[in-house]
């Protein structure tokens, strides 16, 4: 079992069973410079969320005082930390200038170094020290580092996986039961019955077709395909990506228009990296709205529970108000 794994591991059984407190200690402790990176921690915070056992307010909490309790922590050992600085820096290649050096930077720039230094992996495990042999002071560094902790912004995840996951692999044996029995895709021939119905098409472009699909999980879950048949999103050509990008957007400013902003989760589809071309299958897009939370009933049956009909949210989001730019005139 290589480190990573067992980090991951160790992470989730911890959380698993201590709840909000293991994640206030995961948090604390990365911020202390151990080597457990929240990008193995909040990952699997933001499952359970999504899954109903977790509250988001309490894991903003948790995770946040975590952080601040683990930066005081590190800034407190940078303070303690000046004097063995200045006796045994030499052997890092430290003297009293750097220090000076690095008091002078945080008097000018500590705040914005502290609230950025939030986002970047690894720089945010180490910045506290420093700001602690500077002597920066602590009430800017306390609201800059939970201002950098809490903000909301948007992130992505990329998760290697020993397996193709269930859900994945039943999507990639449909889509081949269904090319077997009929000789085509059967996302090329939901394309095909979509654009001839127009019921549940939201919008589209030269490349892509936005699309509520027929049986969708989730209230306003939308679909993203592309109008030629791939199999390989990371395959695709740069014009493609571009009419993604304007597809994406279009479909991202009707969602705001109509559900004011809401929180959401976006997942490529595309086929497994070692497979070569698959005429079966056709890599997509899907985008989850955060409207409603999975309970008991669907965690128990399998089965989701959509008060939405596909019909209705298509409606909604086509005939949504939005801004089109205006191309730039030049000369």
């Amino acid at each position: 079992m290589g480190i990573t794994e067992a980090l991951c591991n160790y992470n989730t059984a911890f959380i698993q069973h201590c709840s909000y407190v293991g994640i206030f200690v995961l948090m604390a402790l990365e911020s202390m410079i151990a080597p457990i990176p929240s990008e193995l921690v909040m990952p699997f915070a933001g499952f359970l969320i999504f899954s109903g056992y977790f509250d988001p307010v309490w894991v903003v909490v948790a995770s946040s005082l975590g952080s601040l309790i683990g930066s005081l922590l590190s800034y407190g050992m940078g303070v303690l930390g000046e004097p063995a600085v200045l006796r045994y820096g030499r052997y890092l290649f430290l003297n009293p200038h750097h220090l000076e050096w690095t008091k002078n930077f945080f008097a000018r720039r500590g705040n914005i170094t502290i609230f950025v230094s939030r986002f970047i992996p690894v720089v945010r495990h180490l910045i506290s020290i420093p700001a602690g042999l500077a002597r920066m002071s602590l009430t800017p560094f306390i609201l800059y580092t939970v201002a950098g902790a809490t903000l909301e912004h948007p992130h992505a995840q990329l998760i290697a996986l020993p397996i193709v996951p269930k859900h994945v692999l039943e999507e990639l044996e449909g889509a081949k039961q269904y090319y077997a029995f009929k000789e085509r895709c059967v996302f090329c021939d939901i394309i095909r019955q979509e654009t001839d119905e127009s019921v549940r098409v939201v919008a589209e472009n030269e490349g892509f077709l936005t699309l509520a699909p027929y049986a969708p999980r989730f209230p306003f879950e939308t679909w993203v395909l592309p109008k030629k048949h791939e199999s390989a999103f990371e395959g695709s050509s740069s014009q493609t990506f571009e009419q993604l990008a304007r597809a994406l957007k279009n479909l991202l400013q009707r969602t705001d228009a109509v559900l004011d902003s809401p929180s959401y989760n976006l997942a490529i589809h595309t086929a497994p990296v070692q497979e070569g071309p698959m005429e079966h299958y056709h890599w997509h897009i899907e985008f989850m709205p955060r409207l409603t939370k999975i309970a008991g009933f669907e965690w128990g049956s399998g089965f989701y529970q959509n008060p939405t009909p596909p019909e209705e949210a298509a409606k909604y989001l086509r005939e949504a108000k939005i801004k089109t730019a205006t191309p730039a005139v030049v000369g």
